[in-house]
């Protein structure tokens, strides 16, 4: 594996062969070593390391995109083509469930673990590929599931297809809370400034605005949950 240091200017500070190990004889991991060798040179070296070069190249990334507090989580909206939505929100920062919106007269929910698992779809989101977002077509309008906070970050998702596979984009952005919660509890403490947010979303769109990602799709599946997804079947009269 050729391993390649560069500088911001994109010139090469060095090169690195890296060959196979070589273990000391023993329990001691002190004598062991690995074969090496500098790009454009002859001589190949057994260096005093354990140098282990990972093949995939996603297992060098910082894999989490996502990291917003569960606490400072207030609803999470999926909205389907035809603008068909589903909501499902939490009252306080340290409530634990997040409740449906709008049910239907007649209907009720499954059971809370559906409704949790589209409130936390977007929490400790971490991607599987990476890829240019230039590379795609996202939509403008239509699909998409949104993430509001408590104290005005919104996160939102648009998802495309190419070649089989479905990338996700993820746009924040500051929203203005109509009331903050008071600062009652533990849970509170978790919410953030109105600056604070305000540099959060810049960091993120200039982190992650230029880029697409592929997530798991169980969490993608989430992201596209719908109403009756959610509910029980409606009993028919008899």
């Amino acid at each position: 594996v050729v391993v390649t240091v560069q500088d911001a200017a994109g010139k090469d500070l060095v090169g690195l062969i890296v060959g196979k190990q070589r273990y000391a004889k023993g329990a001691s991991a002190a004598g062991d070593g690995t074969y090496v060798r500098k790009v454009g040179d002859a001589q190949a070296w057994l260096v005093r390391s354990r140098l282990s070069i990972d093949r995939d190249a996603t297992r060098w990334l910082e894999r989490r995109v996502v990291d917003v507090a569960r606490e400072r989580v207030e609803l999470v909206r999926n909205v389907q083509g035809d603008g068909v939505r589903l909501v499902v929100a939490k009252a306080r920062p340290a409530d634990q469930d997040f409740s449906i919106a709008d049910i239907p007269e007649g209907r009720k929910a499954k059971s809370s673990y559906d409704a949790n698992s589209v409130g936390t779809a977007f929490d400790s989101l971490e991607l599987d590929d990476v890829r240019p977002a230039a590379d795609l077509a996202f939509p403008t309008e239509g699909a998409m599931a949104e993430m509001e906070s408590f104290d005005g970050f919104v996160l939102r998702a648009v998802w495309a297809e190419k070649d089989g596979q479905n990338w996700v984009r993820l746009v924040a952005r500051y929203q203005e809370p109509a009331k903050m919660p008071e600062a009652s509890d533990s849970a509170s403490a978790k919410l953030k400034s109105a600056d604070d947010v305000r540099k959060e979303v810049a960091v993120f769109n200039g982190r992650h605005g230029a880029w697409a990602y592929r997530i798991p799709d169980y969490r993608l599946d989430y992201m596209k949950k719908k109403m009756n997804d959610l509910l029980e079947e409606k009993k028919e009269a008899s």
